[in-house]
């Protein structure tokens, strides 16, 4: 299984990303394979539009 992660909360340590980690490292250790995407660290001139392509999520996801 693969799982996409996006976290869009600007604060990186907040409690949106803890309940995130804890649900990735949960799959993880699953067998899942995951990708985390920070919103914030990949384009921060564009907070109101995501950075990430078509492609590349289709790329992760295969």
């Amino acid at each position: 299984m693969k799982v996409v992660c996006l976290l869009g909360n600007p604060r990186e340590n907040g409690n949106s990303s803890a309940l995130a980690n804890h649900f990735c490292n949960t799959a993880e250790r699953l067998g899942a394979q995951v990708q985390t995407f920070v919103l914030n660290k990949l384009n921060p001139c564009l907070p109101f539009c995501c950075p990430l392509t078509e492609g590349e999520i289709y790329q992760f996801l295969g």
